[in-house]
């Protein structure tokens, strides 16, 4: 028997955040998980916006490609995948010195409990250590907790960096390191 059979599982209220591959299978299941989530939240509002309903699974489709994702974190509660955020170097008027935030997410049952603040903070101190000066990010009007979040944790709400037609639907915001 090792010791690693003997250890004890972690408390169920223990909060722990790591860097993973952007392609880690718990990474990946967050993703599907956050990829629903927001279906839901915004099919009605794509729908009206595109013209062509085979237009609606493409606005909803994670078009991050892994060649530009910097960093990718998880969180666990208790040992188990929770939460998920990744910085990409930007792609919208790239400024030396910026990354950007990109599917933070928390599944339901570990809401309210400090998982979104934690993954956020170690983006931060992870862009500030590679030397960004700022992180930017972008939500939209179907996630009122996420804006609050953002508000609360010090980012402020910047000009729409999105393209159109989701320029005015976008939300962005951005945190100077």
């Amino acid at each position: 028997m090792t010791a690693q059979d003997t250890a004890a599982p972690p408390a169920p209220d223990t909060l722990a955040v790591f860097a993973v591959a952007w392609d880690d299978e718990r990474a990946v299941a967050l993703r599907g998980h956050m990829t629903t989530e927001l279906h839901a939240r915004y099919i009605d509002l794509i729908t009206e916006l595109v013209e062509d309903p085979e237009q609606v699974g493409e606005a909803l489709k994670d078009d991050i490609s892994p060649e530009i994702v910097a960093h990718t974190v998880i969180a666990e509660l208790g040992g188990i995948p929770v939460g998920h955020a990744a910085l990409i170097r930007s792609r919208h008027d790239a400024h030396p010195g910026e990354l950007e935030v990109k599917r933070v997410y928390t599944a339901d049952a570990a809401r309210r409990r400090g998982v979104s603040v934690a993954l956020l903070a170690a983006l931060e101190r992870w862009a500030a250590d590679q030397g960004a000066e700022r992180v930017i990010l972008g939500t939209g009007p179907e996630q009122p907790e996420a804006v609050a979040l953002y508000g609360k944790t010090g980012y402020e709400r910047i000009a729409s960096f999105a393209p159109e037609p989701w320029k005015d639907l976008v939300y962005c915001f951005e945190k100077r390191l």
